[in-house]
């Protein structure tokens, strides 16, 4: 069975070494060990009492919630013809919801749909607010499109924060574009100059493929990569369905033409450089 290469050590085995392992963190013997650290910390070293059984019991949780996980979303893969890989290269990740220091991706799941290459998986990153951590997960389906390079664009569904670092890098600098019409649901922003592209690409009919009324989503592009993504930790199969559905469904309408706007887009970027 697949297995994650990374992350933390346990992630490396199969489901049943985990659940031995389970198993043996609440075997009687190690139950008492525990009981008898929190009575000699109690004598000696106050704080430990309730740090040790804590720690202990907090990743004995941790760990049973990613078995269960990781359980679902292979199951999910073998559903929708997809192969679970666990982990990727987090670098290999092209959108700026991604230029975080820290952030993690888990359960990945990766296949092909009408000849485009999709990747689904988990992603979160964390920032420190004062003395406490907030922790901002996503699920996110990531289309590889040919060799086109699109510059930033960003359609943000406004039920969401704008989780984009930075709203320019260098000189591309970024622009609100109207949609046109009396739709408050979303939002489009681009790099400067490429207001008439992003047009192009998120007509009507495209920004209609997000409103499922389900799951809210935004769609990111970014060098080859189209990113549609939730704000949210997708935990059942009907979920997952409708981000994968979308997913889909840009692939079959819009597949061709994206991958069509390759030599438009060359050519823009070799003007706009010089």
């Amino acid at each position: 069975q697949d297995i994650e290469p990374k992350g933390f050590w346990f992630t490396s085995k199969t489901d049943e070494e985990i659940e031995e392992l389970l198993k043996t963190m609440l075997s009687p013997r190690n139950l008492v060990v525990l009981f008898i650290v929190c009575i000699l910390s109690l004598l000696f070293l106050f704080p430990l009492t309730f740090i040790a059984p804590a720690a202990y019991f907090s990743f004995y949780f941790y760990t049973k919630e990613y078995l269960k996980t990781r359980k679902f979303m292979r199951e999910y893969a073998k559903s929708r013809n997809l192969q679970y890989t666990g982990t990727l290269d987090i670098d290999s990740l092209t959108g700026r919801l991604f230029m975080r220091s820290r952030r993690k991706v888990e359960h990945v799941l990766v296949g092909e749909y009408s000849g485009f290459l999709i990747t689904l998986f988990y992603y979160s990153y964390s920032v420190k607010e004062g003395k406490h951590t907030r922790v901002y997960p996503f699920t996110v389906s990531e289309i590889t499109v040919g060799t086109t390079k699109f510059p930033h664009l960003l359609l943000l569904n406004n039920n969401m924060e704008k989780y984009q670092f930075g709203d320019y890098f260098g000189d591309d600098k970024d622009v609100k574009v109207g949609l046109g019409g009396d739709d408050s649901r979303y939002t489009l922003y681009t790099t400067n100059n490429y207001e008439l592209e992003a047009l192009q690409i998120c007509t009507p009919e495209f920004v209609e493929l997000l409103r499922n009324g389900q799951v809210i989503e935004s769609v990111e592009c970014a060098e080859n990569k189209v990113y549609i993504y939730t704000d949210t930790r997708l935990t059942t199969k009907e979920e997952l369905d409708v981000l994968y559905n979308t997913t889909t469904a840009l692939i079959e309408k819009f597949g061709p033409f994206l991958i069509r706007l390759k030599d438009d887009y060359d050519s823009l970027h070799e003007v706009f450089k010089k």
